[in-house]
């Protein structure tokens, strides 16, 4: 049988394997998002010229994947800030209470 610690102890560890894999996948989007941004620039302002695919991006292209990218960053970084072990804690604590003394009108 699995102890109670145990079990904690497993459950954080799946929860620090899930929020290093976010940041490393948020840090390899960032770098093929630089990428993107340098051909975009290149293309842009220096007028190189790209294969097909490569060539074909445009200003529309790049405001949605900045949008991406500022909303995975959000996502990633600043909720986990927002809505961190504390919030989660805070708000177990409260939800418990709120049971707890139940109000029963008469």
């Amino acid at each position: 049988m699995e102890t109670i610690e145990n079990f904690e102890r497993k459950q954080a560890e799946d929860l620090v394997r899930k929020r290093v894999k976010a940041v490393r996948n948020l840090y390899i989007h960032l770098c093929i998002y630089a990428v993107g941004v340098a051909i975009y620039i290149a293309k842009r302002y220096y007028g190189v010229q790209f294969f097909r695919p490569v060539g074909d991006i445009n200003t529309f292209i790049m405001v949605i994947w900045t949008v991406i990218v500022v909303m995975d960053i959000v996502k990633v970084l600043v909720v986990s800030v927002v809505f961190g072990k504390k919030w989660e804690a805070r708000k177990i604590k409260e939800l418990t209470q709120n049971k707890e003394q139940k109000q029963i009108w008469k």
